[in-house]
């Protein structure tokens, strides 16, 4: 236990997982006519920090956060729609997210196809696109570790049953619920990373390699139908 307690002093809880709690919250007082007080908050947080740590994790993961079910609520009535609440937020990402990197991949495409345009295209040496290409290049680093953070959450749905700390019911419907919806989130996200990728290869700087007037038709043709 003690060993338990100091591993889950060094468990990271994420940003995302805070505003699960805290919307958890809000939900809670403004569905609920529940108070969560700060005390209340703070022991919640340090349970979902117990568990990924008793299960050798660094780091809080959504499938934890089912534990509030059990500790959200004071009124028997209103356990239902606190479940109802965690069921819909509990994934890491959605189509939604999704979406939006897709938009933003495109946004990035038109104006790396803009500003080489502009510059005659001198994809090298032009300002506005190596300012771009710095761009491209953390889209990538932060789809990437998204990416890496849904195939670990479709690791515990997967086996949900081992969980130690959920109810054979919970971690049985959490597999059959929430798996299916973190697979077709992972496999957008994965598509959204090739493309941007795909992107960032453009707009290498390589003059040996490709010259820019062929870099540039590449960056015209990235994944149009």
């Amino acid at each position: 236990i003690d060993e338990v307690n100091g591993d889950a002093d060094a468990t990271a809880l994420p940003t995302p997982i805070i505003s699960l709690l805290r919307d958890a919250r809000t939900h809670c007082r403004e569905t609920m006519d529940e108070e969560i007080s700060d005390r209340r908050l703070v022991k919640a947080a340090r349970l979902l920090k117990l568990s990924a740590a008793s299960h050798g994790r660094t780091s809080v993961d959504f499938i934890d956060t089912l534990l509030l079910r059990h500790v959200f609520w004071r009124q028997l009535d209103n356990r239902d729609s606190l479940a109802e609440f965690l069921w819909e937020r509990c994934v890491p990402l959605t189509s939604v997210d999704v979406t939006r990197f897709e938009s933003l991949v495109e946004g990035l495409r038109r104006e790396v196809l803009s500003s080489v345009r502009n510059g005659g295209g001198m994809v090298v040496t032009t300002g506005s696109v190596a300012a771009l290409r710095t761009e491209v290049a953390t889209l990538v680093a932060v789809l990437k570790r998204e990416w890496k953070g849904l195939l670990r959450h479709e690791e515990l749905l997967g086996h949900a049953e081992n969980h130690l700390w959920l109810n054979q019911n919970d971690a049985i419907a959490a597999r059959q619920l929430l798996l299916p919806k973190a697979k077709i989130v992972t496999k957008g996200i994965e598509a959204v990373l090739e493309r941007v990728m795909a992107l960032e290869m453009a707009m290498e700087e390589d003059y040996d390699v490709v010259d820019d007037e062929t870099r540039l038709s590449v960056v015209e043709g990235l994944w149009d139908d």
